[in-house]
């Protein structure tokens, strides 16, 4: 068949198919199943569709006359300002209520008919707008409808703001492709150096942009939640970061009712977008569920905000490889790891296709805007695995079907895991099986050291003993207890073993008591060795998890047993969770709500988990004064029952050591301390002050003159608590202790977290809380010691040189002294900041007890004291004491007390506690909700 015999068969079939697309029936399917302006498309006809259209797009570039390529990219900026003058002229609209002649419409817009002629030309030849030649009039199809003003989803922004500013940013590509430019095309442009995102705020097109992306986020709101499964997330926050105008965040609300928003941005944006949310704004119906306190400022490429769930769209196509791995390492760092836990990245994925062009014009305009990019989908799992790997060793996952036949080579029951290596030195295969020969074959590959191994052969013997236990022991033992416990020989005719699932089920549990008694052992933090986890501990872990000890029935609890005497019912306790109980965020950062929540669910006395550590929390004054008659003789819960973070800052301060070590502590620290000693600070207190106010005051630090206590007071304690400790700092030395400050403050934010850091062996992994950590200890080491150097230097008796000194003596050791330094310092800033700036927000609330403290002022300045203030502020019976006492009921600095264990069994509330046991106090149900109160 010749070329024309060829092309004259492709046309008749092309005609004989578009005269099919034009039936009224097929028209009709279309408006319903592909062009739907008020439902998503089909999925199977939008991708035939999509196919067909690719198709074509081959067959054009096949058949097209060349020069008519090139004229379509030459004179492309045409058809957008004809488009754009259509919008302005808002023909659209015009056309809304029905078809028009070019006489109507020019008169309807105000327009010369030749030139609106003219313009609407190149845009219902290339399928915007319809025309009737025979009737000479335009009318609207299914791509102009989208222009209307009324739209939902508002595209004609998109032409207003990309047909105006992106058409002038795009003047600046030739220049910004040079290898010699550092400029990206906005900034040739506009000749700044400010990115576009800092430029369109000076130019206030911020609005525009945010309404014009948010338009966008709508018109993708059907798709984005179709397609995927957000119920999963159920009621949790989701924080969306980089979230711009709040579009996407609002769609995801109101489809789901139980979920809770958060949305972070730069300054500008959450400065614009928070009227949003509240009365009168475009979300004002989800204002209850995204609180103020969940828009936040500040910059992804720093740190984000610590959450469970996240998402972000249209983000990462922003920047280079290397800050999208930076951005997205951050979030890792930052994510609460929970099993809801997820990254939500929503992003075009570069297609060279015809259907697939509007990811390249993505593309473009990333170059051309902020020097980003799009991305294939091969690059951006490339950029996630450089985020998430953290193994050294170089690997595979692979999912099979260990049915198939060839699973045989691999393993000869066909288990997994197995692994396939290559012997660097023979190009051999290594096949591994079995799990614990997959532990010890990558440990003897790349642990050449000995870490998990053993490095000496004690050490050996230790591991290989534990492991081997593992083996043939309580794996084998739970593996068969399972096999007969699911149905024997197979689940549909399973023979009933009652004894021998129940012999298996003893010994499963008595090699779990074995394994407890190993850890309880004075030191023995881990199975096979005291100071690291081995491979024995790696061994063990699958029968750790949480639903191991529900399958088996060996329950935490079972291990912290507490006798009903009397209450007639089984001591009330909440479930224990993977890995932090109810011990970081719930307890921490969520008390106040669940101090309420779990007193409704449990009762007066109950218990929670911190970690693996049980506590039993009290909420009656009467059982309080049971539990801590004799609290002198209480020991206090090893790092709080907060983990390996906790114990690294503050383990051996004086606050969480108990008994003799508490003793002798305290008898070293508490001399600068005495009630007799404070006052002799008062001036120095006095100057910090004076010079904190007098800072806030220059540079109009101080919006109308008004004090936030929350935040402009917050480092004031730290200073005077400094100046207190160290005497006074150099500037240079006060600088590097600012810089502390953040660093610090993150660590512990970290530790209210919780996550695997709160275990010991996490110490093992070069995680980004452990870099924190080291660093935060070398300079707080060395800050430490210029503070004494400069005290001795300066003949000063300040309280560091004290502590110091003891540490020479012998009677504290280094540890100690760090670590009550950083407690007195950072630990108990809350506390100072807390009384402190609450009582501020209370006598701002109530004029009237101001005056009660002024009048009492004024009545001491005449009193016989006179101007000795000292007597005044270590009178606990005066008004301002007790508006510090109530500031502190009303606003307590932690929802629940630091835990202590009782050293003798008692009986509480018809439930016997063993010795050790652990309580901590409801703050808010004692101090608040209690009947006392006459509330």
């Amino acid at each position: 068949m010749s070329l024309l015999q060829t092309l004259v068969r492709l046309e008749a079939s092309l005609t004989a198919f578009i005269s099919v697309l034009t039936k009224d029936e097929v028209k009709k399917e279309l408006k319903e199943l592909l062009h739907n302006q008020q439902d998503l498309p089909d999925k199977q006809v939008l991708q035939r569709a999509t196919s067909v259209v690719d198709k074509l797009g081959e067959m054009q570039a096949i058949l097209e006359p060349a020069h008519l390529v090139l004229a379509d990219h030459f004179f492309g900026y045409t058809d957008t300002k004809c488009l754009v003058a259509a919008v302005d002229l808002d023909v659209p609209d015009h056309l809304a209520s029905g078809s028009k002649t070019l006489e109507q419409l020019a008169t309807m817009t105000n327009a010369k008919p030749l030139r609106l002629g003219q313009i609407l030309r190149p845009l219902y030849t290339k399928g915007i707008f319809c025309y009737d030649a025979v009737t000479g009039k335009y009318a609207l199809n299914h791509v102009s409808r989208l222009l209307l003003k009324d739209h939902a989803t508002q595209w004609h922004n998109w032409v207003t703001l990309y047909g105006n500013q992106f058409f002038d940013i795009a003047r600046g590509i030739p220049e910004a492709v040079c290898a010699s430019s550092s400029r990206c095309a906005a900034q040739v442009n506009f000749d700044t150096d400010l990115d576009m995102f800092a430029y369109f705020e000076s130019q206030g097109w911020v609005p525009q942009l945010h309404k014009t992306l948010g338009a966008g986020a709508r018109a993708m709101a059907p798709g984005i939640l179709a397609d995927y499964p957000w119920h999963e997330i159920g009621n949790k926050t989701v924080m969306d970061i980089g979230g711009g105008s709040g579009a996407l965040l609002a769609s995801l609300l109101r489809a789901n009712p139980g979920m809770i928003g958060a949305l972070f941005d730069r300054p500008a944006v959450i400065e614009h977008i928070t009227p949003f949310f509240s009365k009168g704004g475009h979300f004002e119906d989800l204002a209850a569920r995204v609180p103020r306190g969940n828009l936040i400022a500040g910059n992804f490429l720093e740190e984000v905000p610590k959450y469970e769930v996240y998402t972000m769209k249209w983000c990462l196509h922003d920047w280079d490889d290397e800050t999208v791995v930076k951005i997205l390492k951050n979030i890792r760092e930052a994510i609460i790891v929970t099993e809801s836990s997820r990254l939500v990245v929503l992003e075009s994925v570069l297609s060279d296709t015809r259907s697939g062009r509007l990811s390249v014009y993505g593309d473009i305009n990333m170059m051309m805007t902020v020097g980003g990019q799009e991305r294939t989908e091969a690059k951006w799992n490339e950029l996630a695995e450089r985020a998430a790997e953290e193994l050294k060793a170089p690997y595979v996952l692979s999912i099979v079907d260990t049915k198939d036949e060839w699973f045989y080579k691999i393993h000869p029951e066909r288990y997994v895991p197995s692994l396939k290596d290559r012997d660097p030195e023979t190009g051999q295969d290594v096949i591994v099986f079995e799990g614990t020969a997959c532990l010890q074959y990558l440990a003897d590959r790349w642990d050449t050291m000995g870490e998990w191994t053993g490095r000496t052969a004690a050490e050996k013997g230790a591991v290989l003993s534990w492991t081997a236990y593992q083996t043939a022991g309580l794996g084998a033992t739970a593996k068969y207890w399972l096999y007969f416990l699911k149905g024997y020989p197979n689940r549909q005719e399973p023979v009933q073993l009652p004894r021998t699932i129940e012999k298996l089920h003893q010994n499963t549990t008595k090699q779990w008591d074995i394994l407890n008694k190993r850890l309880t052992e004075s030191g023995q933090r881990y199975i096979a060795l005291k100071d690291r986890p081995t491979l024995a501990d790696l061994s063990y872990l699958p029968f750790a998890m949480p639903w191991m000890f529900n399958l088996f029935g060996a329950f935490l609890s079972r291990l912290h047993q507490v006798r009903d005497v009397g209450a007639g019912k089984p001591f009330p306790s909440a479930r224990y969770t993977f890995p932090g109980g109810q011990g970081d965020a719930a307890k921490f950062l969520h008390g106040k709500e669940n101090s309420v929540k779990w007193e409704a669910e449990y009762g007066s006395i109950y218990r929670i988990w911190s970690g693996p550590n049980p506590e039993v929390v009290l909420t009656r004054p009467e059982d309080v004064q049971q539990v801590f008659k004799d609290s002198d003789k209480h020991i206090k819960a090893v790092n709080n029952n907060s983990g390996y973070v906790l114990g690294e800052l503050l383990g051996k301060c004086v606050g969480l050591v108990s008994q003799n070590e508490w003793k002798q502590v305290r008898q070293v620290s508490e001399v600068a301390f005495l009630r007799n000693t404070v006052p002799t600070y008062l001036e120095i207190m006095q100057k910090r002050t004076m010079r904190h106010f007098k800072t806030l005051a220059a540079g109009n630090n101080l919006p109308n003159g008004i004090i936030d206590p929350a935040a402009d007071l917050k480092m004031l304690p730290f200073w005077i608590i400094a100046d207190v400790l160290y005497g006074r700092l150099s500037r240079e030395m006060e600088n590097t202790l600012a810089k502390l400050a953040p660093l610090r403050e993150d660590i512990f934010r970290k530790v209210m977290e919780g996550g695997l850091s709160r275990f010991h062996w996490s110490r093992f992994f070069p995680t980004e809380t452990n870099k924190s950590l080291e660093s935060f200890k070398e300079q707080w080491i060395r800050f430490n010691r210029d503070a004494l150097d400069r005290a001795l230097h300066a003949g000063s008796r300040a309280p560091i040189v004290g502590l110091y000194d003891a540490v020479t003596l012998g009677t504290m050791t280094q540890e100690h002294l760090l670590h009550t330094l950083d407690e007195t310092l950072f630990a108990n800033l809350d506390v100072t900041l807390g009384a402190l700036s609450w009582n501020l927000v209370f006598l701002a609330a109530y004029p009237e007890h101001q005056r009660c403290i002024l009048d009492e002022v004024r009545r001491w300045k005449q009193s016989p004291k006179g101007e000795d203030y000292n007597n005044y502020f270590t009178d606990s019976t005066t008004y301002l004491s007790a508006c510090i006492l109530e500031s502190s009921r009303l606003r307590p600095l932690a929802a629940f007390s630091v835990p202590q264990a009782i050293p003798t069994d008692r009986v509480i509330n018809g439930y016997l506690f063993p010795a050790g046991t652990n309580f901590i106090v409801d703050a808010y149900a004692l101090n608040q909700r209690n009947p006392f109160w006459g509330l």
